[in-house]
């Protein structure tokens, strides 16, 4: 019974966060931290367990579910790219999103095959149900590539985003233990998919601290060395200003320019304080 809570609360988790990403991408413009390649990734795991779910006998709930996810991804990416119109956007998905998440589909196609039990026919079923666990295992890295290589704060639609999908991994992981401990049948695959999921989490949230800390520390540097030769270029103005009007050939120069010939400083050396050609005065 409590595998069964732990599931429905997983589907909740889920739909939760496809719901609050499309009313982002439709209401919204912050969404400009946002994969459009981790988002067809996931199209493509929920698009598998559907073709799953038509191939296989399962009850009507789970088969209403996965079309409500996949139809809410497939939505978000569309929005998504309809919003890269937008040249902020536009720029910041061209510069950033840059992984190329699509060479992860045949490896997980080929080793979803290999995986298949010795012994068993191969079940189509089977190879779409492993190849959307392997598939969303890495589905992810396109948008934590995206923000490692995003240089300043973390936009606020994708560090939820990110959250968001690993609690609904960590309660893959707390499913999967309690089905082991307590002998009910259980997909290990799903398992090992969410541990990774997790440790790349795990990754982006230690470098994104540090690097958070090191821009910081560069702005500190930066706006202090500002400080610092604003405050020695005033101290000189000052400094030479004083020293100048404290120079009665300069109050003569100031008073009366017309008073002084050009050749009448030739002849004379120059005033240590004011650079000035008249000493004597």
């Amino acid at each position: 019974m409590i595998a069964v809570y732990v599931m429905t609360l997983q589907g909740f988790v889920l739909v939760t966060v496809k719901i609050i990403l499309l009313v982002f991408a439709l209401l919204e413009n912050d969404i400009a931290g946002l994969s459009s390649k981790a988002l067809s990734l996931y199209c493509l795991v929920y698009a598998t367990r559907v073709i799953e779910c038509i191939l296989k006998t399962v009850p009507m709930f789970y088969t209403l579910f996965e079309l409500s996810i996949f139809g809410l991804t497939l939505i978000n990416t569309i929005c998504v790219s309809w919003k890269s119109i937008n040249p902020k956007i536009g720029e910041m998905l061209k510069k950033h999103d840059t992984f190329n998440g699509e060479l992860m589909i045949v490896p997980c196609m080929l080793l979803s095959c290999y995986l298949i039990d010795v012994g068993r026919s191969m079940d189509p079923s089977m190879v779409f149900w492993k190849f959307s666990f392997l598939l969303e295992a890495v589905a992810m890295l396109p948008q934590y590539h995206f923000l490692k290589r995003h240089k300043g704060p973390t936009p606020s639609c994708a560090s939820d985003f990110v959250g968001a999908m690993a609690i609904y991994h960590s309660l893959t992981i707390l499913n999967t233990a309690y089905c082991f401990f307590n002998a009910i049948a259980y997909e290990p695959l799903g398992a090992y998919a969410a541990l990774i999921h997790l440790y790349f989490y795990m990754d982006y949230i230690w470098n994104g601290k540090s690097d958070e800390e090191r821009l910081a520390r560069d702005e500190a540097d930066k706006s202090s060395r500002v400080v610092v030769v604003v405050d020695r270029k005033t101290s000189d103005d000052s400094d030479s200003k004083k020293s100048n009007e404290s120079c009665k050939h300069y109050q003569e120069i100031v008073l009366a320019p017309s008073s002084l010939e050009d050749n009448s400083l030739k002849s004379k050396s120059q005033c240590p304080a004011c650079m000035c050609s008249n000493r004597e005065l």
